[in-house]
């Protein structure tokens, strides 16, 4: 083999060598974000698991025209009041048609939702009457209330 033969071998080998690497480093570096998105699946389902709603009692105030829906945190994740997400007969409420949302028995103005605790939602005026309420946690668990 001449010097021509050899270095032309070398520069192939230096360049298989540079791809290889850089072949390496986006596997490792996609490999480590597969992982990352695998333990915050696995933290998603958990926090689902572990997260329970029941509707406990709903009213209307036919006079004042206002619904009131009282909501127990039965799961053992504590829950942000903030991310409540509200159906009233199929339609999404939204925030500003939500007079207030409070824990019975609790502090004033919290937005942590406690287990075993019982928050009070109240609506703005509604008419006529609601027949479903829907409430959605943050994680997607909901709880019903048919009239």
């Amino acid at each position: 083999m001449g010097f021509d033969v050899t270095a032309a071998n070398v520069i192939f080998f230096i360049a298989a060598l540079g791809i290889a690497s850089t072949a390496m480093g986006a596997y490792w570096q996609s490999a480590e974000h597969v992982e990352e998105a695998r333990r915050i699946g696995d933290r998603r389902a958990e926090l689902r698991a572990h997260t329970n709603i029941t509707v406990v009692a709903a009213s209307y105030d036919a006079p004042d025209k206002r619904f009131t829906a009282e909501v127990k945190n039965t799961g053992s994740e504590v829950i942000g009041i903030s991310e409540l997400r509200y159906l009233v007969d199929g339609a999404y409420v939204a925030t500003s048609a939500i007079e207030s949302v409070a824990v019975l028995g609790g502090p004033g103005a919290t937005d942590l939702w406690l287990p075993l605790e019982t928050i009070e939602v109240k609506f703005a005026p509604i008419e006529p009457s609601p027949t479903y309420f829907q409430v959605v946690a943050q994680n997607g668990v909901k709880a019903n209330w048919r009239g």
